[in-house]
C-alpha cells in the first residue's frame, strides 16, 4: 500500500511517464484554478513526509458545489485557520496510487490533520478510500459524503519529497463530532441516553474511540426496560457499546473476533451469510467518521448481561435481549437531549434528520449541566436567574445610597432654616426671602416683642393673608417694604407701588382670591414671588389703626401710611404661608422623587439588557 517516493518515481520515469513538478501540474490544469488560487493566496505548502503525499485536490466544480457553510463562509471572509485545515485534510501521508489501491475493500487514509479542534484521533483523522461498482473510486469523508476520482496518478516531484495529485469533484468535509453526526443520521435516542445516563462526556471527549450505536428502533423495542433504568445502571449498558483506545474499522471487525469494552467485558463479532454481528446484534451501517473516532450502527441494544448472545440468522432483525422489553411508540431518552437553537416545546426526533442542515456545527454538550444532573434549559434559567437577582442587588444598593444622599440632603436643608429669629432687627420681604419667613415663624417668640399679647393657637380660625400679584398698574421698580422681624408683617408701605386703603376694587378682589396652583410646574404656588405685593383683605378696622409700631423697641418709626395689621391677622398670614411652603416642598419631593424613578427605572432596563445578551453567550 505504502510505496516508496523514489521507487514510485524511478518506475514512473521507466514507464516513459513525466514526473512535473507540484506547482506545474496545478498551475497547468485549468480545472484546478480554484485549488491553485486557494494555496497561491495563502502560501500553503506541503509538508514535508518520508514517503511522500497524496493530494487530493477538488476541480473548480468542487468549489463551485460546496454546501456546508461553515467552509463557505471560511472561504468567503478568509478564515485562514479553518481553510488550512480544511487543506491539509486533503493531503495523505504516504503515496497512494489507484493501481495499487485493493479493490472491494475500504480502505483508510490518514491525513495531516491533527488540529485538536478538528480531530481527536491519534496520528491524524483519516478519508476511507473506496472502490465502487463500475470501477468507481471514491473517497469517503464526514456524514458518509462521497469524493469521486476524476482524473487519477498526477505524480509530481518535489523538495518535500514528491507524490501524488488525485483530482476529485467534491471537497472532503472534516468529521464532525459525535452529537451533531448523532443527530444526522437519526440516532437521537443513544444520544439522549448518554445525556440521561450522565456518561455524554465519556463519548464525546475521549479520544480514539469505537462505538456500536443502536438505531432508534432498537430502544423502541425495549421500551420500559431500559427507559425506567436509573442513571448508573443505563451508564453501565452504554459502556458496553464503547471501546476506548482503539479505532477499529469495518476491516478490523474481523469473524470471532473478541473486543474488550469500556464496561470491562468483552463482544464478540460473527460473520454469516455477508452479515457481520456484535453478539446477536446485526451491523447495519459501518465506518461513519466522526471527530475522536468511528461508530457503527446496529439493530439490537447490547447488554452486558447477555454477553454470550448469538444472533439468529434466520432473523432479518434480532431480538432484544433485555427481559421485560415492550415496545413502544415514542423514542426514548429524546427529552434528554439539551437544546441548541430554535428549540421546541418538545423536541420531535422524527424530525431530527431533516434538522441536521449542512452547516455542520461544531457544537460540545454542555459538560456542566450534564454532571449536574441538569438540563442546558435549567442551566440558561438558573443563570439568568443569578444575573438578574446580582442586577437587583446592585440597583437596591444604588436606591439606597440615593435616599441616604436625599435624608442628608433634606436634613442640612432644615438644619440651615432653623436659625434663631434676631429681636430687634429689620427685614426686607422679599421673594427670596419669603420661605425663611415661614420658617422663623417656627419659633416662638415672646409676646414682650412685640406687645400684642398671647400667640392664637393653629387651630383658630385665620384671617386673610398677604399674596403676591402681578406688578400690573404700579410704578416699575417697586421696592421691598420694611418690617419689624419681631412683628413679621406689620404694616404696609407708604410707597405707591403698594395699597394702603382697606378698600379694594373688583378687580383686585377676584385676582386675591385666586390661590389656583401655577399651570406651568403643577405646584399649589408659584416658587418666586414678584417684587410687590398687594393686600388680598383688609379688615376695616385696621384702616383706623395705622400707628408707628417701632415706637418703644428702639426702632424707627414706620411711614406715616402704614396700617397696623393686628396679631390675629400676622398669625393666620404665617400660618397659612407655612402651609404653602409646605405644600411647595411636598411637590418638589414628588418631582425628585419621580425624576429618580425614572433614572433608576432606565438603569433597571440597562442592566437587563446586558443580563439578557450575557446569557445569549452561555
Amino acid at each position: 500500500m505504502f510505496v516508496s517516493t523514489n521507487l514510485l518515481l524511478a518506475a514512473m520515469i521507466t514507464a516513459g511517464v513525466f514526473a512535473q513538478s507540484f506547482d506545474s501540474i496545478l498551475s497547468g490544469n485549468s480545472n484546478l484554478s480554484s485549488f491553485y488560487t486557494l494555496l497561491q493566496k495563502y502560501s500553503f505548502t506541503l509538508p514535508t513526509l518520508p514517503d511522500g503525499a497524496t493530494v487530493l485536490a477538488p476541480n473548480n466544480d468542487a468549489f463551485d458545489n460546496l454546501s456546508v457553510a461553515k467552509y463557505v463562509n471560511a472561504l468567503k471572509i478568509g478564515y485562514v485557520d479553518t481553510i488550512y485545515n480544511l487543506f491539509v485534510y486533503h493531503v495523505i501521508q504516504g503515496t497512494h496510487l489507484t493501481t495499487q489501491m485493493p479493490l472491494g475493500v475500504p480502505t483508510f487514509l490518514q491525513s495531516m490533520l491533527t488540529s485538536g479542534g478538528y480531530t481527536n484521533v491519534l496520528g491524524g483523522q483519516n478519508v476511507e478510500y473506496v472502490e465502487e461498482s463500475g470501477n468507481v473510486a471514491v473517497f469517503v469523508s464526514a456524514l458518509g459524503a462521497r469524493s469521486a476520482i476524476v482524473q487519477s496518478d498526477l505524480a509530481f516531484t518535489s523538495s518535500s519529497g514528491g507524490g501524488v495529485v488525485q483530482v476529485i469533484d467534491k471537497i472532503l468535509i472534516p468529521p464532525f463530532n459525535l452529537t451533531y453526526t448523532l443527530q444526522a443520521f437519526n440516532l437521537t435516542s443513544f444520544e439522549g441516553a448518554t445525556y440521561a445516563a450522565q456518561s455524554i462526556d465519556d463519548f464525546f471527549y475521549t479520544p480514539n474511540v469505537t462505538m456500536f450505536v443502536p438505531a432508534n428502533s432498537a430502544f423502541q423495542a425495549l421500551g420500559p426496560a431500559i427507559s425506567l433504568m436509573n442513571s448508573t445502571k443505563l451508564a453501565t449498558v452504554l459502556d458496553y457499546h464503547l471501546i476506548d483506545g482503539a479505532v477499529l474499522y469495518s476491516t478490523y471487525l474481523t469473524d470471532g473476533a473478541k473486543l474488550t469494552t469500556k464496561q470491562g467485558l468483552n463482544v464478540t463479532i460473527t460473520h454469516s451469510n455477508n452479515n457481520v454481528y456484535i453478539n446477536s446484534a446485526k451491523l447495519i451501517t459501518s465506518d461513519i467518521l466522526i471527530m475522536n473516532g468511528v461508530l457503527h450502527v446496529i439493530d439490537n441494544v447490547l447488554n452486558f448481561q447477555s454477553s454470550g448472545a448469538q444472533p439468529n440468522t434466520a432473523l432479518a432483525t434480532q431480538s432484544a435481549v433485555f427481559t421485560g422489553a415492550s415496545t413502544v411508540a415514542d423514542v426514548p431518552f429524546t427529552s434528554a437531549i439539551p437544546c441548541v437553537v430554535s428549540c421546541p416545546a418538545t423536541a420531535a426526533t422524527n424530525t431530527a434528520s431533516s434538522s441536521a442542515s449542512t452547516s455542520g456545527p461544531n457544537l460540545k454538550p454542555s459538560t456542566g449541566s450534564i454532571k449536574n444532573g441538569l438540563s442546558a434549559g435549567a442551566k440558561s434559567g438558573i443563570a439568568v436567574g443569578v444575573i438578574l437577582f446580582t442586577v437587583l442587588l446592585v440597583l437596591g444598593a444604588l436606591f439606597f445610597l440615593r435616599c441616604k444622599r436625599k435624608v442628608n440632603k433634606a436634613t442640612d436643608q432644615k438644619s440651615a432654616l432653623e436659625f434663631p429669629t434676631p429681636s430687634n432687627t429689620h427685614e426686607l420681604i422679599t421673594a427670596s426671602n419669603i420661605q425663611e419667613l415661614g420658617e422663623k415663624e417656627k419659633s416662638p417668640i415672646a409676646s414682650t416683642e412685640v406687645g400684642l399679647g398671647p400667640r392664637r393657637s393653629e387651630s383658630e380660625e385665620p384671617v386673610p393673608v398677604w399674596y403676591p400679584l402681578a406688578n400690573e398698574g404700579q410704578q416699575p421698580g417697586a421696592q421691598p417694604f420694611e418690617v419689624n422681624a419681631g412683628s413679621r408683617i406689620a404694616a404696609l408701605s407708604s410707597a405707591p407701588e403698594y395699597v394702603s386703603s382697606h378698600e379694594l376694587n373688583a378687580a383686585e378682589k377676584t385676582r386675591a382670591t385666586n390661590t389656583a396652583p401655577s399651570p406651568t410646574l403643577g405646584l399649589h404656588g408659584p416658587t418666586e414671588l414678584p417684587g410687590s405685593f398687594k393686600q388680598k383683605k383688609i379688615s376695616s378696622e385696621s384702616s383706623s389703626v395705622a400707628q408707628d409700631i417701632g415706637q418703644g423697641s428702639g426702632q424707627s418709626s414706620v411711614p406715616a401710611a402704614t396700617v397696623q395689621v393686628n396679631k390675629d391677622e400676622e398669625e393666620a398670614n404665617l400660618t397659612i404661608l407655612r402651609e404653602r411652603i409646605e405644600r411647595i416642598r411636598e411637590d418638589k419631593e414628588r418631582l425628585e422623587k419621580t425624576q429618580e424613578l425614572r433614572e433608576l427605572e432606565e438603569e433597571t432596563k440597562a442592566q437587563i439588557l446586558v443580563a439578557q445578551r450575557k446569557n445569549m453567550g452561555l
